[in-house]
C-alpha cells in the first residue's frame, strides 16, 4: 500500500514539474529557437551531427527527406544564430553612438574653458610682466604671483592633457562604431544568403515529394534519369551526339522550341544551356548581358555580365547556375554530379533563339537510358565558341 502511495506521490510530482516548469523553458520547447549564441551553437552542432549521419545513409525517398529535413535544422539554427548576433551588434552600436554624443558634448565643453583659460593666461601675462609694475613689488608680492601664473599654466596644461584624452577617446569609439557597422553589415548580408538557402531548401523538399508523390520507385526512377542525362550530356560535349549541319544562323534566329514537359531524361520542362570554348564548358553568364527580367528560383547567381542576348524571352525563369551550384549542395541531385556545366532556364515563351552566328546543327545522343537526348548547337568558327541548347525540338 506504501509503496503505491510513494508511485502516485510520484506522479503527481512529475505532472506538477510539467505544468509548472519555469515559463522561458517552455517556451524554447514550443519554438525552437535558439535565444543566446551558446543555444544556437549547441543546436548548430546537434543538427550537422545528424546531418553527417543522414549523408551516409543509403540513397533513399525517406532517407532523402530526412537528409533535406535535417539542412533545414542546420540552416534555421544558423538563422537564429545570425538574428541574434545582429541584435546584440545593433544594442552595441546605439551604446557606443550614445557614449559618441556623450562624449562629443563633454569635448565641447573642454575646447570652450580651455579657450577662455587661454584667454586668462594672456590677460595675465600683460598684466604681470610689467616692468613698473615688478619692480612696485616685494619679494613675497613677487613669489605669489610667480605661484599664481605656475598654477593657472598647470591647470592649462591639464585642460590640454584631458580635452586630448577625450579627443583619443571619442576617436576610438566612432573607429569601434565603423568597424561594428560593417560587421553588422555583413552578418546581414549573411542572413539574406541563410534564408535564401532555408527557401531554396524548401522547395527542394517540396518539388522532391511532388514529382515523386512519396514513392520510392518514382525516386529511383528520378536518380537514373539524372545519371543517364549526365552520360548522355558528357557523351555529345565529347562529340559523341549523332549531328546533321542544318543551315547557318544569325544571332536570336530561332533555332527550335523547348520540349513541354517530360522529355528524354528530363523530368520537366526546361532549357539546359552550355558554352564551351576552348574544348572545355564556361561559364554562359559570363557571355549573356546583364538582364533584370529574372525571376530566380536557385539560389545561385544569375548576375551575368557579357553582351549576348539570352536565348529565351524575357521573363526568364532561373532554375540552377553554372558550377558547384545550390542544387548539388542541397538536394539529392548532388548524388549524380558535383558540378553542373550549364544554366537552366525556362520561359513562358518557348521559343529558343541562337545567341551568337554560327553554323547550326540539331543533334542526338541515346545513351544507356534508352532513350535520345535532343539538343541543338550552334558553331561559331570566328570566336572558337560552341553553343549547345538541350532538350529542344
Amino acid at each position: 500500500m506504501s509503496k503505491i502511495l510513494i508511485f502516485g506521490l510520484f506522479n503527481i510530482l512529475i505532472l506538477f514539474s510539467v505544468l509548472f516548469a519555469p515559463a522561458h523553458l517552455n517556451a524554447r520547447d514550443k519554438s525552437g529557437k535558439c535565444e543566446t549564441n551558446e543555444e544556437c551553437l549547441q543546436d548548430i552542432t546537434e543538427a550537422e551531427k545528424k546531418l553527417a549521419i543522414a549523408r551516409k545513409d543509403k540513397s533513399t525517398l525517406t532517407n532523402e527527406i530526412k537528409l533535406i529535413n535535417a539542412q533545414i535544422s542546420v540552416a534555421t539554427s544558423k538563422i537564429y544564430q545570425t538574428e541574434n548576433s545582429i541584435k546584440f551588434l545593433e544594442k552595441e552600436i546605439k551604446n557606443i553612438s550614445g557614449s559618441i554624443d556623450v562624449i562629443g558634448k563633454k569635448l565641447d565643453v573642454l575646447a570652450e574653458n580651455y579657450i577662455n583659460q587661454v584667454k586668462t593666461n594672456y590677460i595675465n601675462s600683460k598684466k604681470y610682466t610689467s616692468i613698473q609694475i615688478f619692480f612696485s613689488m616685494d619679494f613675497n608680492q613677487i613669489l605669489q604671483i610667480k605661484k599664481y601664473i605656475t598654477s593657472i599654466q598647470e591647470k592649462t596644461r591639464n585642460d590640454l592633457i584631458n580635452y586630448e584624452t577625450t579627443r583619443t577617446n571619442l576617436d576610438t569609439q566612432k573607429n569601434e562604431k565603423i568597424a561594428k557597422q560593417e560587421q553588422l553589415t555583413n552578418l546581414q548580408k549573411d542572413l539574406k544568403e541563410q534564408s535564401q538557402t532555408l527557401t531554396v531548401l524548401k522547395a527542394n523538399k517540396d518539388v522532391l515529394l511532388k514529382s515523386t508523390m512519396n514513392d520510392e520507385t518514382k525516386y529511383q526512377k528520378l536518380l537514373q534519369q539524372a545519371q543517364s542525362e549526365l552520360e548522355s550530356i558528357n557523351a555529345i560535349l565529347s562529340g559523341k551526339g549523332s549531328e546533321l549541319k542544318i543551315k547557318d544562323v544569325s544571332k536570336n534566329e530561332k533555332i527550335g522550341t523547348i520540349i513541354q514537359g517530360a522529355s528524354c531524361n528530363s523530368s520537366g520542362t526546361h532549357l539546359h544551356f552550355i558554352v564551351k570554348k576552348g574544348g572545355s564548358t564556361q561559364n554562359p553568364l559570363s557571355f549573356l548581358k546583364s538582364n533584370t527580367d529574372i525571376t530566380n528560383y536557385s539560389g545561385d547567381s544569375s548576375q551575368a555580365s557579357g553582351d549576348w542576348s539570352w536565348p529565351l524571352s524575357a521573363p526568364i525563369k532561373f532554375n540552377q547556375g553554372y558550377g558547384v551550384t545550390s542544387s548539388i549542395k542541397n538536394s539529392w541531385v548532388g548524388k549524380i554530379y558535383n558540378f553542373h556545366n550549364g544554366i537552366d532556364i525556362s520561359s513562358s515563351n518557348t521559343d529558343v533563339l541562337s545567341t551568337t552566328d554560327g553554323e547550326l546543327y540539331k543533334g542526338s545522343y541515346k545513351g544507356s537510358g534508352g532513350c535520345a537526348l535532343k539538343y541543338t548547337k550552334v558553331v561559331d568558327k570566328t570566336n572558337n565558341v560552341e553553343t549547345l541548347y538541350l532538350h529542344i525540338n
